[in-house]
């Protein structure tokens, strides 16, 4: 694992990054999927995702199979609602935010979209990593890694109420200055 970063914006729990991976010119993003990052970002197919158990708070370890419902459960919220298609793609021991290096563009994501455990600052309950790539003229999002912090996510509805605004992220929405909006974000969460 190359390059998870240790610091982190005041006002934010997620990035979004420019992946140097040639999509072509004729890849055309779904236009069901639009989203808030500006200029717009969005997945050009259903969300795939993985997830790994290492790490997980001693509360929730043996609860494996509960904590992968839930994920499938805070996502579909989004699917209920505008129709995003994702698909769980099983276990994974890759950690989340899992950098390779590329000999001409440095660290990049690993393609493997994966919700796993990890400390992070004090403050954070999770992180979100979102990488795009240039699909001719559009920015088409190939990769989103969730850290889950284990000091602060300890019962399943706290991951319910956490990973359905990550989820949001995910999708390429940034954070809402409307505090009773599920991506309502810092100071206002």
């Amino acid at each position: 694992r190359v390059g998870l970063p240790r610091t982190y914006p005041v006002f934010g729990d997620h990035s979004m990054q420019q992946a140097k991976v040639p999509l072509g010119s004729s890849a055309q993003a779904s236009t069901k999927f639009q989203v808030e990052f500006a200029p717009s970002a969005k997945w050009m197919a259903p969300v795939r995702w993985k997830y790994n158990h290492d790490n997980a708070p001693q509360e929730l370890a043996g609860f494996k199979a509960a904590i992968i419902a839930q994920l499938q459960a805070s996502f579909d919220k989004w699917s209920s609602q505008c129709a995003v298609v994702h698909q769980y793609d099983g276990e994974t021991t890759t950690p989340p935010n899992t950098l390779v290096p590329a000999a001409t563009y440095g660290n990049q994501p690993d393609g493997a979209s994966v919700v796993g455990w990890d400390a992070l600052a004090p403050a954070y309950g999770a992180w979100t990593y979102v990488w795009f790539a240039m699909a001719g003229t559009q920015r088409a999002l190939v990769d989103a890694d969730v850290v889950l912090n284990p000091a602060n996510v300890r019962t399943l509805a706290e991951l319910d109420r956490l990973m359905t605004h990550e989820w949001g992220h995910v999708l390429g929405l940034s954070h809402s200055n409307l505090q009773s909006a599920v991506m309502a974000g810092p100071p206002l969460t």
